[in-house]
């Protein structure tokens, strides 16, 4: 038979917050986790499973307790670039908005109508992303002349060709958005986040993808490339707000605006009434 102070510590155990972890940044997330007092686990007991998407779309929380770090299908969703277009585009209520989202044509479906599009106005300049691309790789700035050249799955979304620059030099911004809930809605906007600049002055041409494109790991490749291309979102802010007398607090609400209108019209694919 156990003895009391074993009981004890049996309970005591079954109390502790444990954590189980996929393969997705296991040493960083391990440290972090195991520094704040949770432990890990290979067991079901898990208070927190730390995995990336695909390893957890066939998770289903065992209780209330149970929490993951992604919602299911939110890679092949939310990180999918045709996915997340064609949900934005195709909203019911996607009428009632101010554009906030450039016209995408999702091929090899839409490859027609982008065909028509390219050809009523031959030099207007269109951006082609790969299905499955990251940091830069794949990325063209199309015209119609390279129509035939186009990956037969990429996303083509027309290009804004007069971006806001700073002294000259075009820039992105990266904001970081923390979403526990989709029934109901909640999401965390972080108040810092990261601007990636281009790193030769912007020009409207379609050869130079160091000034086309703010993707720091393609420019890294770049003869100019140095951290100063990269700021901090508050930063950035602070320029816009001295340059162009738009306050910070303006755009960052133009911002979370934007954040909001995406996450309300992915939330009927996110939250259906099964889950």
């Amino acid at each position: 038979p156990q003895s009391q102070s074993e009981l004890i510590k049996r309970e005591d155990d079954q109390k502790q917050a444990k954590f189980a972890i996929g393969s997705f940044n296991t040493k960083l997330v391990s440290r972090i986790l195991l520094y704040n007092g949770i432990l890990s686990t290979i067991d079901d007991d898990f208070t927190l499973l730390w995995a990336t998407s695909p390893e957890v779309d066939t998770v289903t929380p065992l209780s209330p307790y149970h929490k993951i770090n992604h919602f299911p299908y939110s890679k092949q969703i939310v990180g999918n670039k045709a996915e997340l277009a064609y949900l934005i585009q195709n909203h019911p209520n996607i009428q009632d908005f101010d554009q906030f989202f450039p016209k995408s044509f999702i091929l090899p479906d839409d490859r027609d109508a982008l065909f028509m599009k390219m050809k009523s106005n031959p030099k207007k300049p269109f951006i082609a992303k790969p299905p499955e691309g990251s940091c830069g790789h794949g990325i063209k700035i199309v015209t119609f002349n390279d129509f035939y050249t186009i990956h037969h799955n990429s996303v083509v979304s027309e290009y804004v060709s007069r971006p806001l620059t700073i002294d000259s030099f075009k820039f992105d911004m990266r904001i970081y958005v923390l979403v526990t809930s989709y029934a109901p809605l909640r999401a965390f906007v972080y108040k810092e986040g990261l601007a990636r600049f281009a790193t030769e002055i912007y020009n409207v041409g379609k050869e130079n993808v160091y000034s086309q494109l703010t993707n720091a790991t393609l420019n890294k490749r770049g003869r100019n490339w140095s951290n100063d291309f990269k700021w901090k979102l508050t930063d950035l802010l602070l320029e816009i707000e001295h340059r162009f007398k738009r306050s910070s607090e303006e755009i960052f609400g133009m911002i979370t605006d934007v954040v909001a209108k995406t996450l309300a019209f992915l939330q009927p694919t996110m939250s259906p009434n099964q889950r």
